[in-house]
């Protein structure tokens, strides 16, 4: 579990050498690091400010399919080596889940799905293959759609021999074959993560290129600038993160959090998070949650 990592790794004195780490981990983590950095200097040429990013965050957060998306890379960080997944069983996944862990807010979603119950899906087909598309532009998801390259992906991600059940694929509902497998990069990415040295790996990386201040302070204030406009941000945040680290749903209410950042101009904002980011960058939580999206193409 990475929550036992992130508490061993707490000490002054790392417990784990990096001579855990062979040379493909070093090479994957590398290349998050080097993304990132990429990634914040596009971020700071593309919003002039924290708050003009701000202003972005809530755009999206008030967009089911990039709630969606959120929950999505979550099962993926947590899907077994070389697991398939299907659209239509992502789709009930994300309805159970999201009406779960957002009882008041899809309060209408919830009572669909008790009177209906062949209404199992958070989003229509067309907008869960919009979430599903954009993942795999962003090099997340490779897309099978024939049942030669479905077995073929599976017998290789699996290491099985070809036997006559490993020759059937399930078709959802008799339709077009379509089924998402993670990038290569991606699975080689969660193998490195389970050694325990990859996260502090990360840490002293970032710290050293100075790259770990400089983003984490812009991505922080860029959120709670965001989330003194809408709660929802704080909501969407606490569940995807339990989501992330397989937790129940963590039923916070954020409504202190939310009256508290009610209370704070930007510039005082913007001076609690510089009073606090020494110790932020510190904290190896941070760098477990920025891992998975290092990846990402931009």
């Amino acid at each position: 579990m990475y929550e036992k990592v992130f508490r061993d790794l707490m000490g002054e004195n790392p417990k784990y050498p990096y001579k855990e780490l062979n040379k493909e981990d070093k090479q994957i983590l590398d290349k998050v690091v080097l993304n990132y950095a990429v990634k914040y200097y596009a971020l700071a040429q593309q919003y002039s400010s924290p708050k003009k990013y701000a202003e972005e965050l809530v755009k999206l957060a008030k967009k089911d399919g990039n709630v969606a998306g959120v929950f999505t890379l979550a099962y993926a960080k947590n899907s077994p080596e070389g697991q398939q997944i299907r659209p239509g069983e992502l789709n009930e996944k994300l309805a159970n889940d999201i009406r779960n862990r957002f009882q008041e807010e899809y309060a209408g979603l919830a009572a669909q799905l008790q009177n209906h119950e062949f209404v199992k899906k958070f989003l229509s087909p067309s907008d869960l293959r919009g979430v599903l598309k954009k993942l795999e532009d962003h090099g997340v998801f490779i897309h099978l759609t024939e049942k030669d390259e479905i077995i073929k992906q599976r017998n290789e991600r699996s290491g099985s021999r070809i036997t006559s059940s490993s020759t059937k694929v399930y078709n959802e509902r008799g339709g077009k074959l379509s089924v998402y497998i993670l990038f290569n990069d991606i699975e080689r990415l969660k193998g490195s993560m389970e050694k325990p040295a990859s996260i502090e790996y990360l840490y002293q990386k970032m710290i050293e290129s100075g790259l770990a201040e400089q983003l984490f302070r812009f991505q922080l204030l860029a959120f709670f600038l965001a989330a003194k406009i809408d709660r929802r941000i704080l909501d969407i945040s606490m569940e995807a993160g339990a989501a992330f680290f397989q937790e129940s749903p963590s039923g916070t209410d954020t409504t202190k959090l939310f009256q508290r950042l009610q209370l704070l101009d930007d510039n005082k904002l913007e001076q609690e998070i510089d009073n606090q980011i020494k110790d932020i960058v510190e904290n190896r939580d941070y760098y477990a949650m920025l891992f998975f999206a290092g990846l990402f193409k931009l």
